[in-house]
Formats: structure tokens, C-alpha cells, sequence
């Protein structure tokens, strides 16, 4: 994922340090935990804004789509019976 942002001038490095392929595990989690808590921000302020649907998706499309293949591969993270989040 973070080389499709790459793409557009946002590095990993931006959001705590961290880049893919670096040694330290700890400083990626930390990167990782902190993109998620933005994109969750920035979910959370578009939700109280009330944007209509086709902005919403053109925002978030690809975000969910992401998201919803993460759910089936199972990776133990974010929403689902086997994740830390809820289905909401």
C-alpha cells in the first residue's frame, strides 16, 4: 500500500518514521499504528460531515475495497471475528 502512495509524494517515513524494509520491526508497527489512527480521523470527520455518496466513494472507495480484501485474507487485524475492531 505505501508504494501506491508513493505515487502521489506520501511516504511511509511521513507518518512516524518508518519505511518498508527497514530492520526495525517496532518503528514500522509504530508508522503502520499511526496511518491507521489518521485514516481514522479522517473517516471519523468525513462521517460527520455527511458527504454525499459520490464523494464519500471517490474518497474512500479505494480504502474500503482495501479493507474488505483484508477481512478475507484474515490478517487478524481490524474488524471481524477474528480482528481487535467491530463491525460497524
Amino acid at each position: 500500500m505505501a508504494s501506491r502512495w508513493r505515487g502521489h509524494g506520501i511516504q511511509a517515513d511521513d507518518y512516524g518514521g518508518a519505511t518498508l524494509g527497514e530492520g526495525s520491526g517496532t518503528r514500522q508497527v509504530t508508522a503502520r499504528n499511526g496511518w491507521i489512527r489518521a485514516v481514522n480521523a479522517l473517516v471519523a470527520v468525513a462521517a460527520l460531515s455527511k458527504l454525499d455518496e459520490e464523494t464519500d466513494h471517490l474518497i474512500f472507495g479505494a480504502l474500503r475495497l482495501a479493507e474488505k480484501h483484508a477481512d478475507h485474507r484474515g490478517g487478524g487485524g481490524g474488524t471481524g471475528p477474528t480482528g481487535g475492531g467491530t463491525n460497524e
